[in-house]
């Protein structure tokens, strides 16, 4: 079994929504949102909080935002500090009065530039200021990795194949594939004379003909093993 490294594996990206916060305020304080004095501002929620994508995939955030009383005008979202091979885009990029939610959808790019650890910045903007973020900022984490592999093995008495939804796995003949960290369902079908007895996988269940299941990977390898093994139901002479 080829092993690899955690940081190879793994790169974790914490995404702070990040600001100036807001002052104590007081007596005359300024209220202008794009004032560090003032109270005014958002605080905001991300869900869910965190991502795991591999190269080419993409995975979505919704985030929620709650204005100060006072705090009027459309706020725009913004993200630095991506690789230059990632991509995050918001949609809607900016919020009117009264709206309260964007969708940030990341990407992984496919170059494998990405591997490593990222600081991510949300910046507000209102008038092309930094607005105040109220309380503590909510953090997304982010964990790239590189893809993981599904191995099918069979075993028993019997015959029969494998195959896999979304494509790449027909075993028979092809018995291993890569996939994104997305659910992939493996379906048996015995050969004449033969049964399923069962599958050796925690997410499956008895002599059931399918297994549904997200690969994982870990610090020591990207590969996940199933087995399914066949009964032969023909009786001898």
């Amino acid at each position: 079994m080829r092993a690899f490294s955690m940081a190879r594996l793994f790169a974790t990206t914490t995404l702070t929504m990040a600001g100036v916060f807001a002052g104590c305020g007081g007596a005359g304080a300024d209220s202008n949102p794009t004032n560090p004095d003032s109270q005014a501002g958002i605080t905001y929620t991300v869900s869910p909080n965190t991502l795991l994508l591999a190269p080419g995939q993409s995975g979505t955030v919704v985030v929620t935002v709650t204005r100060s009383p006072d705090f009027s005008g459309d706020l725009s979202l913004a993200l630095s500090g991506l690789s230059s091979d990632d991509t995050g885009i918001f949609s809607p990029a900016s919020l009117s009065q009264g709206a309260t939610s964007s969708t940030l959808t990341i990407t992984a790019g496919t170059s494998g530039s990405n591997f490593g650890t990222l600081t991510l910045f949300l910046q507000p903007t209102l008038g092309g200021k930094r607005v105040n973020l109220n309380g503590t900022p909510p953090g997304l984490s982010l964990t790239v990795s590189i893809r993981p592999t599904v191995v099918v093995n069979k075993a028993g008495s019997g015959s029969g194949t494998i195959t896999s939804t979304p494509a790449g796995i027909n075993c028979g003949t092809v018995c291993s594939a890569t996939f994104l960290f997305a659910p992939v369902t493996l379906t048996a079908a015995p050969a004449a004379g033969s049964a399923l007895t069962g599958w050796t996988r925690a997410e499956c269940v008895g002599a059931t003909l399918t297994c549904s299941f997200t690969p994982r990977v870990n610090s020591m390898s990207n590969f996940n093993f199933v087995t399914a093994t066949f009964t032969s139901t023909t009786k001898g002479p």
